[in-house]
């Protein structure tokens, strides 16, 4: 029976993200710190807060956008596909991170 070799966390993160999260993950439970790789855990953090903010900004142009459709008679027409656009026309084209 051959034994399964395992790869080191820092290279199995390359290989599979998610199975290389499980492992670290595993290793810190089992409070076997000396095997973190800093510099990846810090940009895990950064990237989640990233993620966070961008959740964040996306929600808040949503409700801007319907707050000023709410606003804003209705069009003389009913809007088609060719006529919708994916930035807020309330918003003078822009994105809210951009105000």
């Amino acid at each position: 029976m051959a034994t399964r070799v395992r790869p080191k966390a820092e290279k199995l993160y390359e290989q599979d993200f998610y199975v290389g999260t499980e492992v670290r993950a595993g290793l810190r439970r089992q409070r076997r710190f000396e095997t973190l790789d800093l510099d990846n855990l810090i940009e895990e953090v950064e990237g989640l807060g990233d993620a966070k903010k961008t959740a964040v900004l996306s929600a808040a142009s949503v409700i801007v956008e319907h707050l000023l459709k709410l606003q804003l008679p209705p069009p003389p027409y009913p809007p088609t596909v060719l006529t919708r656009s994916t930035r807020s026309p309330g918003l003078g084209g822009r994105e809210l991170a951009d105000l």
